[in-house]
Parts: structure tokens; C-alpha cells; sequence
């Protein structure tokens, strides 16, 4: 007997084709509500440059390279519902020829198998301006003035982590984005720190090195400086659930200054 077409669903060659085009955009395609019959993917996300994605249906004898491709009982035994196992390949460009790689298994022409091209740069930049960070404002912790070889207490008032999700339905890109601080006090101290500060508390230690959580900084003499205070976030992402991935830019708001004024502290004696 003749191998029977491929099932409804399956193009005439018993292959499906997501296409990247070239040199145009970092793509991933989602493999979405493929089964975990036979530890086949439950959700698979790849990412690839400049690549073909073809899906083979799984019997033997056919190769993304065959001109003709064609389903088996084994095949269509695999997966529920209406679903056929496919072999998911993917192409890579020359010179001097493409190459296929074999990425894995997975069910589709089933109910709600599909196969999503997403284009992750573009999510990525979407939620970067979702997030819309801005720059932490500089300000005193304490009620008292600035007093020499006494500590300054400074602030950084802002949000201190930030989150988003964006995507098509079905498809979730969440990235959250946290500060560092980049600290100069205008005396040629400068200072970097992942915590934004807090206010004076009675009982704090007032000597170098302060109290832990604090920035305290300790001005060695009067007049008055410009403090400037640089936020810079740093986001990760993830994509449907995935590993957590470094997003490669920094996003660094204007700096902010406070003026200080540090005066000479006196001491007076009273009977």
C-alpha cells in the first residue's frame, strides 16, 4: 500500500515552515500547546539569527531536504486529539550550503497547536518604554545641617524595582528592571551602591564605615558642594516562563544634583 497523505491540517508535503527573514531581526518561535505525551515539549521558545524553521512530520524517510513527506501510524499515534508528531528542524545559512539542525519533537495540528513566530527585539524594546524608568532624587536624611568630619546622610528617593509584561496572547515577555546608584559628592568622593539609603536613626554609629543600609558620607571641610546622584537599571527578562536572561542594555536617566552646604560645627560650653 501506498503511505497515506498527510492529515488535514499538514500542507501536501507533511511539512509546516516558519521563515525568519534574513539579516533582519533576532527571531524565536513558540511552539505552543504542544503535548508532553513521550516527554515531548510542553512549551519550547528558541531564538536563532538568520534561520529557517521547518516542521517535518516524524516517520522514517522524511528529511526537510525530501520533496515529499508523509505521515505514519506512529506518527499520528503520538499525540491526542487530531494532533501528528513532528520533527522540528532548523536551518542555518552558507556558504557553502544550509544546514540542518534537529531541535526536537513536537505535536501539531491539534487542537491549539500551533506554531507563533515572535519577534523578541521588538517585544524587548516595546517593554522597555513600558517601563518607563526614570532617575532616583538625591536628598538629605537628616533634619540637622551638613556638619564637618560628620556624617551626611543621603537618599536616593525612587522606585526601586520595576516590572512588565507584554506579548501576544498566549505569549508572555516579563522583564523587571532594578537600580544601582552612582554617588559623587562633589569632593572628589564618589560612591556606587545597590541600596538606596535610609534616614538618620538614634543610636546610629556616626564614624566611618556608618550603619549598613545607610549612605553616610563624611565632608572634611565647609563650603558648599553639588551632589550628583546617576541611577542606572539593569533588566532581565523571561520568555513564556523560561531561564532568566540578561537584557543587554542599560538604561541610564539624566543625573540629578542637590546642593550641600557644610558648615563647621561648633562646640558651646554652658555652665
Amino acid at each position: 500500500d501506498a503511505p497515506k497523505p498527510a492529515p488535514t491540517g499538514i500542507d501536501d508535503k507533511g511539512s509546516r515552515t516558519q521563515t525568519t527573514p534574513a539579516q533582519s531581526f533576532q527571531g524565536s518561535v513558540w511552539i505552543k500547546g504542544a503535548d508532553a505525551v513521550n516527554s515531548h515539549t510542553t512549551k519550547s521558545t528558541h531564538i536563532c539569527v538568520d534561520c529557517e524553521w521547518h516542521f517535518i512530520v516524524a516517520c522514517p524517510g522524511n528529511s526537510p531536504g525530501n520533496e515529499f513527506n508523509y505521515a505514519c501510524p506512529e506518527a499520528e499515534d503520538a499525540c491526542p486529539n487530531t494532533g501528528v508528531l513532528h520533527a522540528a528542524y532548523l536551518t542555518t545559512a552558507g556558504p557553502p550550503a544550509l544546514v540542518f539542525g534537529r531541535v526536537g519533537e513536537v505535536c501539531l495540528g491539534g487542537e491549539g497547536q500551533q506554531v507563533v513566530q515572535i519577534n523578541v527585539p521588538g517585544l524587548l524594546q516595546e517593554a522597555k518604554e513600558k517601563l518607563g524608568v526614570v532617575g532616583a532624587t538625591p536628598a538629605r536624611g537628616q533634619r540637622v545641617e551638613s556638619l564637618v568630619n560628620f556624617p551626611t546622610y543621603f537618599v536616593a528617593k525612587g522606585e526601586s524595582t520595576k516590572s512588565v509584561d507584554v506579548g501576544p496572547a498566549g505569549f508572555v515577555l516579563s522583564m523587571t528592571a532594578t537600580p544601582r546608584y552612582e554617588w559623587n559628592f562633589g569632593d572628589g568622593t564618589t560612591l556606587r551602591t545597590a541600596i538606596p539609603g535610609r534616614p538618620y536613626e538614634p543610636g546610629d554609629r556616626l564614624t566611618p564605615p556608618g550603619e549598613p543600609g545607610a549612605i553616610m558620607h563624611w565632608f572634611r571641610g565647609i563650603g558648599r558642594h553639588t551632589v550628583t546622584l546617576q541611577t542606572i537599571w539593569h533588566a532581565t527578562y523571561t520568555l513564556d516562563g523560561g531561564p532568566v536572561r540578561n537584557f543587554a542594555e542599560e538604561v541610564s536617566p539624566l543625573a540629578a544634583m542637590l546642593p550641600v552646604s557644610v558648615l563647621e560645627a561648633r562646640v558651646s560650653l554652658q555652665k
